[in-house]
């Protein structure tokens, strides 16, 4: 006795022996082993796992447009006994290659019928109702033979006339033109961007150049006020040096003027002063001789000059403390003045003496005389004594 042991994806066909299962040639034994009798049982290994398979159907449409379907179908054994039973009677003993051309017989046939049933939009629009249709189709066929579809799908449809590209054209133009309006607006986009990057490029480096000028010349400028500081200070220094100079001419001036003033002109208005007052002495003298000689003899005019000297000796003592003479050298000016006004009142009580002695020979006028004079002399001292008078 041998023992067989069936691989996951296939299924043993035992034939032979006394009876059958189910009225079918064989037993089928799935995922499990089997005790055979040599010479008495035969075993067969029936591959039950999924098959692919792609054809390529030529098929006319409703149009009598010829196409190519070109479409991918799996298909495997149905996984019962009778189904197993149906394609063992079958493919048992046929190459992979054989079951496969007869699968898609019946593939190409349920293509063909349907789609000379529809047009070429349809198909194309609307291929899954195809793959459905095909599907519903040949699924009782293959069932008949112990088949089963796991999977239909079109691959593709083309055609030698080229009716499915000149359909597409208008769509294609269409998209087309979409896609050059988008690639010129894209084109444009990137054109203005790039152009506004430029821009703002040249902006910026305007901008930086602007910025690098504006520094050179900045820095140029500070360089020139460096460069120039020495010079203008000392210009500076020769502007504020010439106005102290002139400042110091002015000064100088001034006081050249108050040196005139004091040296020159104030003297000469001192020297008028004392002329004039000297000359009022002498004119008051005069008048008063003149006046003697016409009213009095020789003695009584001696005698009346004599008593009028004190008068005189007061009026130019009143004179001089009225008068406002600036003496610009001191004491020592002043005594000189009082020294000249001095000798000259002396002079002329002298002269008045003399005169008087030489014309009278009365004791007692002589007396009188002698009063007089010595009146006169403490008047003039008087004057000698006052105080200087300005500044």
């Amino acid at each position: 006795m041998l023992y067989f042991i069936p691989k996951p994806n296939e299924a043993l066909l035992v034939s032979g022996g006394l009876r059958q299962r189910h009225g079918t040639p064989f037993r089928v034994y799935i995922g499990r082993g089997v005790i055979v009798l040599p010479l008495i049982h035969k075993v067969d290994r029936l591959h039950i796992g999924s098959r692919s398979v792609r054809v390529t159907v030529d098929a006319q449409t409703a149009q009598n447009i010829s196409l190519q379907v070109e479409a991918t179908f799996v298909y495997r054994v149905n996984p019962d006994q009778q189904s197993i039973a149906e394609a063992g009677s079958r493919f048992l003993g046929t190459t992979d290659e054989e079951m496969n051309r007869i699968a898609s017989d019946v593939f190409s046939g349920e293509v063909r019928s349907l789609v000379g049933a529809r047009s070429v939009e349809d198909i194309i629009c609307d291929r899954d109702s195809l793959n459905m249709d095909v599907l519903t189709a040949t699924e009782p066929k293959l069932l008949a033979m112990g088949l089963k579809i796991d999977n239909f799908q079109i691959n593709e449809i083309s055609d030698h006339n080229n009716h499915i590209n000149n359909l597409s054209q208008p769509e294609l133009s269409r998209v087309r033109k979409l896609a050059e309006v988008s690639a010129a607006q894209a084109d444009a986009e990137i054109e203005k961007a790039q152009q506004q990057a430029a821009r703002d490029k040249s902006l910026y480096q305007k901008e930086t150049d602007l910025q690098v000028s504006s520094n050179t010349m900045e820095t140029a400028k500070q360089r020139a006020r460096a460069a120039q500081s020495g010079p203008t200070a000392e210009a500076e220094a020769l502007i504020e040096l010439t106005q102290r100079r002139k400042e110091l001419a002015a000064e100088e001036a001034e006081l050249r003027e108050v040196e005139l003033i004091a040296q020159v002109i104030k003297p000469a208005e001192a020297e008028a002063k004392r002329r004039t007052i000297e000359a009022q002495a002498e004119a008051q003298a005069q008048r008063l001789l003149n006046e003697a000689l016409a009213s009095h003899d020789r003695i009584g005019l001696d005698a009346e000059i004599i008593q009028v000297m004190p008068e005189v000796a007061k009026n130019i003592a009143s004179a001089l403390a009225e008068s406002r003479i600036t003496m610009f050298n001191g004491g020592e000016g002043l005594t000189q003045l009082y020294s000249e006004i001095t000798a000259l009142t002396q002079h002329l009580i002298g002269s008045a003496r003399n005169q008087a002695l030489s014309n009278q020979d009365d004791s007692q006028t002589t007396a009188d005389v002698a009063n007089a004079l010595a009146l006169s002399e403490t008047d003039v001292n008087s004057v000698d004594s006052a105080e200087p008078i300005g500044s």
